[in-house]
């Protein structure tokens, strides 16, 4: 009664601490106004019609909602939230639970492999404090993943191999590639070796035969209900666009001809930050430097590392077809702190019988070593210099130091509350703790970064006005320029940059004229064409900003969003020639400063009139 007691207690202090770390991190979008993850912007910004049915109703949002970016199961957790709270919010404090869950699932799959206390509390604190390596900031789908293939790996390890069939067949309706994923680990767990003669586990086949069944059907129903028409863009047509070309707003082929270059890539490869880096590698130290510690790890997190590369290569096969390669690749993060804290005491206390007298160099020297080479050598990484690496670590002196107190803290519970109190023991217990605090500490200065989100508190009074005009105002302007107006003003847009995706073929070619047509009438002489963005695309309102209309050069704004820097560039006459600068003053709805907001149907009756 008191074990499970105490372990009830140390559960909970380790969810309490890993909400107060994310909350550390993620303080700017939870408490700072007008402030939220980056991609809200894209994926979130249109559930307040779930509170507000007359809001974004128009065409651009349609195409996108179709698109599929937001699975169902996203979609009705968030439907279900707008019943007592704006969803803009709860996604921003959705992470609150996501972040702590799957830090607590880690914790529990290295306790089903070691007794150890400092173990799981190790692989926690690698996993909560390399945050640049997350994805779970503003709740998006991907921000299921990880919970998704950790949780079937728990519940395999725990012999629950039906409900671990359930998991992917539930987490397609939230993030498919993990369900992806999570059938991978189920499948491969159904094999084994005896010998040299291959073994199946026909439970678990069938567990896992039934949970891809369910799976597919969770793809195929919204397509066949008419709920989604998603049709991702294949490999053979995304070469022809320069949207995935090295300037374009999706840059996967890179031209370079670089394997390496592109597997460090944010969209094509791994895109490992510092923090991963290490990690990484101190992964494959510990296992060459004491090889039996692979027979340590359990089969079901060797199929959850497995099957992640597995259909990362797969997705890379059929290039687009399973969307994007690097999704397949978030569960390796937790897989890299559960073979470290599982393999780490084992490893020292191996070497401690040989160089007990040499162990407290090598707890420096070890970890430094693999910081180093993590972070200037490393050819997956992010290949920092020397210096710049060291200045770093510097920097951060005193987190790394209060994870070193930390583990003194801990290593003098263990020791008090063990029986063997031997010199020799004392000295391995120090060193393996003291050597993951300061392991610990460096991936945390690396990787540990606050979340700053994108900051809309700019132009406010812009979108007070905007708030006032029919929820079905459809706003033109720059579209980089206009990127928080749907979730500030709370109105659609012509275009903007954000809602620019090129993934899903068919919103490509809906958006690809939008875009280009919104960058002539823009920046172009012609005054019909600001008026026909009202007869194409339903526009009521035009956003002018001086600022950029004067710039003599404003395709520069655009040179990472092939090929519009071009366009911009053919169109863009002198300032003094622009039209938008030169409408008719009656057309002028609101103006302040540099901002001015003119009513396109006016401006097409002006021509009519003229």
């Amino acid at each position: 009664m008191l074990r499970s007691r105490a372990a009830f207690l140390e559960q909970a202090l380790l969810v309490i601490l890993a909400a107060l770390a994310t909350m550390y991190v993620e303080r700017i979008i939870l408490f700072t106004p007008h402030v939220s993850a980056t991609d809200t912007m894209l994926l979130e910004y249109w559930m307040r019609r779930f509170q507000d049915p007359g809001l974004f109703q128009d065409p651009l949002t349609h195409a996108l909602v179709e698109t599929g970016y937001v699975p169902l199961g996203s979609q009705a957790v968030y439907w279900l939230a707008s019943n007592v709270v704006d969803p803009i919010r709860f996604g921003a404090w959705g992470v609150l639970v996501l972040a702590p869950l799957s830090t607590w699932l880690v914790f529990r799959i290295v306790r089903e492999h070691t007794a150890w206390i400092p173990a799981a509390w190790f692989a926690a604190a690698l996993y909560i404090l390399s945050w640049q390596s997350q994805r779970f900031s503003g709740t998006h789908p991907r921000a299921f993943a990880q919970p998704i293939v950790l949780l079937t790996v728990l519940l395999l390890m725990r012999g629950r191999t039906r409900w671990a069939a359930v998991v992917p067949a539930a987490g397609a309706l939230f993030y498919p590639p993990a369900a992806l994923g999570a059938l991978g680990v189920l499948f491969l767990c159904a094999f084994g070796a005896r010998g040299r003669r291959l073994t199946v586990d026909r439970g678990t086949l069938i567990a896992g035969v039934a949970s891809a069944a369910v799976v597919l059907l969770a793809y195929e129903l919204p397509r066949i209900a008419g709920l989604s028409a998603g049709n991702l863009i294949t490999e053979s047509v995304a070469r022809h666009y320069p949207e995935f070309g090295p300037n374009g707003q999706v840059p996967f082929f890179r031209g370079s001809g670089s394997i390496l270059k592109e597997l460090r890539a944010n969209y094509s490869g791994f895109a490992v930050t510092l923090g991963g880096s290490i990690l990484m590698v101190m992964a494959a130290v510990v296992l060459v430097l004491r090889p039996a510690n692979c027979r340590l790890i359990r089969t079901e997190v060797w199929a959850m590392g497995a099957a992640s590369l597995l259909l990362f290569g797969l997705s890379y096969a059929v290039l687009f077809h399973l969307y994007l390669p690097n999704r397949y690749t978030y569960p390796l993060l937790p897989f890299f702190c559960i073979v470290i804290a599982v393999s780490w005491y084992p490893l020292w206390n191996a070497y401690g019988a040989r160089l007990r007298w040499l162990l407290p160099i090598l707890a420096v020297g070890m970890p430094a070593a693999v910081i180093w080479y993590a972070g200037s050598k490393f050819d997956l990484g992010l290949l920092i210099p020397s210096a710049t690496l060291w200045d770093t670590v510097v920097d951060g002196w005193l987190t790394i130091a209060c994870s070193l107190a930390a583990g003194a803290v801990l290593a003098a519970v263990v020791y008090f509350n063990r029986k063997d109190r031997a010199l020799g023991a004392l000295i391995v217990l120090l060193c393996a703790v003291l050597a993951g605090a300061l392991l610990t500490g460096v991936v945390t200065v690396a990787g540990w970064q606050t979340s700053k989100g994108h900051d809309c508190s700019k132009d406010q009074p812009l979108y007070s006005y905007l708030r006032t005009l029919p929820k079905g105002a459809i706003i033109a302007g720059d579209p980089k320029g206009i990127d928080c107006v749907p979730i500030e003003a709370q109105r659609g847009v012509v275009i903007s940059r954000k809602l620019y995706q090129p993934f899903d073929y068919t919103f490509l070619k809906f958006v690809r004229p939008r875009m280009a047509n919104m960058l002539r009438a823009y920046y172009g002489s012609s005054r019909r064409a600001i008026a026909d963005l009202g007869t194409r695309y339903g526009a009521t309102d035009l956003v002018i900003d001086r600022k950029l209309l004067n710039l003599k050069r404003p395709f520069l704004r655009f040179t990472k969003m092939a090929p519009f820097a071009t366009v911009v560039r053919q169109t863009a006459s002198k300032p003094s020639q622009r039209a938008a600068l030169h409408l008719p003053r009656s057309c002028e709805v609101w103006s302040e400063g540099d901002l001015a907001v003119y009513d396109i149907s006016c401006v097409g009756g002006s021509l009519s009139s003229g």
